[in-house]
């Protein structure tokens, strides 16, 4: 596993590895987990607490903590997905014994990753400020 996270850091791995499976279905599988954890950390607090006066307020409590949590380790992971995918993509695109398909495809793979930091950049922007403002906004 850590060979597997190193290789892709550097870019070693393919294009079709480092951009569809590293930068799209692990994402997916990801974003999945992160939903699944939030909604075991979230629901069974708010069915605790809700016959509580004080229930509304506990429950976005819960779930305000889980996006500070959240946010973190998702920035971490599309670091690492983008950096992968660009280290790859430049490889590709700058080794003249590729053929033109591979370049072309380095190429595309240097956009995509600029798509995904635009995104995640947006993304950030919009939560960073929700964050700051506290649970109960």
């Amino acid at each position: 596993m850590k060979n597997y996270i190193i290789s892709h850091w550097r870019g070693e791995q393919g294009l079709l590895r480092s951009c569809f499976l590293n930068g799209f279905v692990f994402f997916i599988l990801f974003d999945i987990a992160l939903g699944v954890l939030g909604a075991v950390i979230t629901v069974p607090m708010f069915l605790i607490f809700h016959g509580q006066s004080a229930s509304h307020n506990l429950s976005n409590d819960i779930v305000f903590g889980f996006e500070v949590v959240s946010l973190p380790s998702t920035f971490i992971y599309m670091v690492w997905s983008c950096v992968g995918i660009f280290r790859c993509g430049l490889r590709n695109l700058k080794d003249r014994a590729n053929a033109i398909g591979m370049r072309i495809g380095g190429g595309a793979a240097l956009l995509y990753v600029a798509y995904i930091a635009y995104s995640t950049a947006h993304a950030v922007i919009d939560l960073v400020p929700h964050i700051l403002a506290g649970p109960n906004t």
